[in-house]
């Protein structure tokens, strides 16, 4: 695990995987004290509508220029994972510079790309709060999957941790207790399964 942010819970109600990888996805895994362990509970995200306190990180326009490069035209139509995706890193990079690049060259070109990832980090940071915000403060973030591993070190952690905490807010503190975590295995999946159908 690669810490972003420490928080204040050890044993959380709820430990939430973020997913990012060729889409966006997350599961929330409450703990069950029946069999003492976490469970997955009911995904969501894929296909969710990016939330609206997202114009407070970027222009009405910016999400529109981005809409129009992943082809769906129109902001509402914008989901999730035309932005947190692989390739919703490299429609961030177009409508900031016009450039047009695979994540995987921004990745393997690192520092000149970091006016990007630092806006992508935003962006990552508020859709995060937007989902921890209807389960409670509670909780753990992990961010998992392939392209999580693969963007990991180039991560703005404080301006992710900015945005996740939504500045100037009455419950700053209470989000900036929640822990959020990389984890540092492209297959952490698979390891899951594994280690499910062992402890069966």
């Amino acid at each position: 695990e690669k810490i972003i942010q420490e928080g204040n819970w050890p044993e959380p109600e709820t430990k939430t995987l973020v997913y990012l990888g060729t889409g966006f996805q997350l599961e929330r895994c409450p703990y069950h004290y029946d069999v003492k362990r976490y469970l997955p509970n009911h995904g969501g995200g894929l296909m969710a509508a990016v939330p609206v306190s997202l114009l407070e990180i970027v222009p009405f326009n910016f999400l529109k220029k981005i809409a129009d490069i992943s082809g769906v035209n129109e902001v509402a139509k914008l989901r999730h994972t035309h932005l947190l995706s692989a390739r919703g890193l490299s429609y961030i990079h177009t409508a900031l510079t016009t450039e047009k690049k695979e994540a995987s060259s921004l990745i393997e070109e690192g520092i000149p790309h970091q006016e990007t990832f630092a806006l992508y980090s935003k962006i990552l940071g508020r859709c995060l709060q937007n989902f921890t915000s209807d389960n409670g403060f509670d909780q753990a973030l992990y961010i998992g999957g392939t392209f999580a591993t693969a963007i990991a070190p180039h991560l703005d952690h404080q301006a992710l941790r900015e945005s996740f905490a939504v500045p100037h807010h009455i419950t700053r503190t209470s989000y900036e207790e929640i822990p959020i975590f990389v984890l540092d295995e492209p297959y952490a999946g698979n390891l899951g399964a594994a280690y499910g159908l062992i402890e069966e």
